[in-house]
């Protein structure tokens, strides 16, 4: 019996700045692997009475990829206080089922297998895919026409290279990226607004010819999808005919779970 065949299933992506979790429908519903409802808590204090509340008040299973492990054990030891859960499955590599050509596949971050996942059930058979995930860290992989994990490129996510900065000068301020709205302008008439400058083009730039040397590794044009919480203020400036999925990794979560014959 499929895990999530008697009831609606929770996927839930445990970051390392926020945990999402999405609402989908059992296995046995004929829907295409898209969240019904999702919230979002933050990871390093997450409110559990929020969550508690948000809950379907009918039985339900949960299936979980984490890159944070000390989060995950408190959302998993405290979801199993809910009598409504009837399991918690933690996923493992190989609960992927996606081959994973890379030089220590058991290393590989489980968001980067979830939206692999997920750009291959949505990407057309002929065509190879290139996933870009903004978040506390950017990464950009690619997934050949065959449906393979062929491995990527990591580099630091916005706030992080805010904070590098920083951390490694005498005189440059702390400054938060959470709140540019707005593209900031390149040339930025005060410090502040010059690392913004920095830090945000800088992001666009990266992603751009890291892109365009995938592009030229494999030969063709790949289809592209972005998606990550930092994702909806760089997408405008990325490919034109890149796919915005705002909750990829946790597509590839329910994926991954409606896959399982059971849970561990």
């Amino acid at each position: 019996m499929n895990c999530s065949s008697e009831s609606s299933l929770l996927a839930i992506d445990v970051g390392n700045t926020a945990i999402k979790v999405g609402r989908f429908h059992g296995a046995d519903h004929p829907s295409s692997p898209f969240p019904i409802d999702v919230i979002r808590l933050d990871a390093r204090s997450p409110n559990f009475d929020e969550l508690r509340a948000w809950l379907p008040a009918d039985p339900f299973t949960c299936c979980m990829a984490s890159v944070y492990r000390q989060a995950a054990e408190e959302i998993v030891d405290w979801m199993r206080t809910i009598p409504s859960i009837r399991r918690v499955h933690q996923l493992q590599h190989s609960d992927f089922q996606i081959p994973i050509q890379v030089d220590h596949p058991d290393r590989v971050g489980q968001d980067r297998l979830a939206n692999a996942v997920a750009a291959r059930w949505a990407k057309s058979s002929e065509s190879s895919a290139i996933v870009v995930d903004a978040g506390s860290a950017i990464t950009v992989d690619l997934i050949s026409a065959a449906g393979c994990f062929l491995g990527g490129a990591i580099l630091a996510g916005q706030q992080a290279s805010a904070l590098a900065l920083s951390s490694g000068t005498d005189l440059l301020p702390v400054i938060s990226t959470y709140r540019m709205d707005d593209p900031p302008e390149v040339v930025g008439a005060a410090t502040d607004s010059a690392i913004r400058s920095g830090v945000f083009w800088g992001a666009v730039g990266s992603i751009r010819e890291i892109v365009e040397r995938m592009q030229v590794h494999v030969g063709s044009a790949s289809e592209i999808f972005l998606t990550g919480g930092d994702m909806r203020r760089l997408a405008p400036h990325l490919a034109p005919n890149a796919q915005y999925m705002p909750h990829l990794v946790l597509s590839g979560i329910a994926l991954a779970a409606r896959s399982q014959t059971s849970f561990a």
